[in-house]
């Protein structure tokens, strides 16, 4: 009996307690460099394989101490404006950064796994189906540039061959 409850009390320890809060993780701080408000201009690719102009921004900010949560509005010649967010979070569990994205012109949340290298922070998104029995993959870089400046590109993986479908020059406002 005291060996049961020895055991039990053990199991329960702060340090082993699955219901204790993890702490914040410090590799937020990784990704703190996309704090703030953007505007900026890039292109994306259209269907015809041709480029588009781009433009809009987005508000970052860290909400319930763990999340960034990105806020983005993009005007598309010829799609409209989209509006789209991206929450994200380090998994103290996994050891990665994980994320959703998700906009008003796409009829799924994009799950996202991701990690930092130097002033680089790379999602890599599940298998979505294209439509047509094959399947597609994103991988979205965010680059530090500098205090005032982010870049962003989006690549498109169908059929396993990456291509850049975005790219865009965020500055500070």
């Amino acid at each position: 009996m005291i060996a049961t409850l020895a055991l039990a009390s053990a199991l329960l320890s702060p340090a082993q307690d699955p219901m204790a809060v993890p702490p914040v993780p410090k590799e937020l701080d990784r990704i703190k460099f996309m704090l703030g408000t953007w505007k900026g201009k890039g292109t994306m690719t259209g269907s015809d394989l041709k480029s588009i102009p781009v433009t809009g921004g987005g508000t970052c900010k860290m909400t319930m101490d763990r999340w960034v949560s990105w806020d983005g509005d993009y005007i598309m010649p010829g799609q409209g404006k989209m509006s789209g967010r991206m929450m994200a979070t380090y998994n103290n569990y996994t050891g990665k950064f994980e994320g959703e994205w998700f906009d008003n012109l796409t009829p799924y949340a994009l799950h996202l796994t991701g990690y930092t290298e130097g002033k680089y922070l790379v999602f890599m998104s599940q298998d979505i189906p294209d439509g047509n029995g094959g399947s597609m993959k994103f991988k979205i870089t965010y680059v530090n540039e500098s205090p005032k400046k982010i870049g962003l590109t989006v690549k498109l993986a169908a059929g396993g061959n990456y291509m850049t479908v975005v790219t865009f020059s965020y500055d500070k406002k």
